[in-house]
């Protein structure tokens, strides 16, 4: 096998000025968004996740919990919602991820599905009941 180093330099030369500008970017942007976070730790480069967390607690009056509930935001009167978020128009982006637990006392009470067109703003949210989304698991529409 022949490693062709010179070639993998070039690239990332080509790339060290747009990925630096990036990283300060995303840096401003995460911690501006800290700032709506409820203390809440922003993890990771989720960027597409956290501004659907912090849309969905801004539009419902509502905070953000901590990763080790099942949802994302509270409502004061006892509202729990889950939420996933999705950017663009790709094939996939109405499919959200793995929902690990969908019954029990800790379940969310609400689903909040927030999709994001490509400059990242909201295109539109749904807010689904989280019982009315358990009666249709079964048929492939969820």
């Amino acid at each position: 096998m022949e490693f062709n180093f010179d070639a993998f330099d070039r690239v990332e030369k080509d790339f060290d000025s747009l990925f630096h500008l990036l990283s300060i970017t995303q840096k401003e942007i995460h911690e501006t968004l800290e700032e709506y976070s409820d203390g809440k730790v922003l993890k990771g480069n989720e960027l597409v996740g956290w501004l659907g967390e912090i849309y969905t607690k801004i539009i419902l009056n509502g905070y953000l919990v901590d990763d080790s509930n099942e949802h994302d935001v509270e409502i004061n009167d006892n509202l729990k919602i889950s939420v996933k978020t999705r950017k663009g128009m790709n094939s996939g982006w109405t499919r959200t991820s793995a929902i690990p637990k969908i019954e029990g006392a800790d379940c969310p009470t609400h689903l909040m599905f927030v999709h994001l067109n490509e400059s990242y703003s909201v295109s539109s949210m749904w807010l689904y009941p989280w019982e009315d989304l358990k009666k249709i698991k079964g048929s492939n529409n969820i």
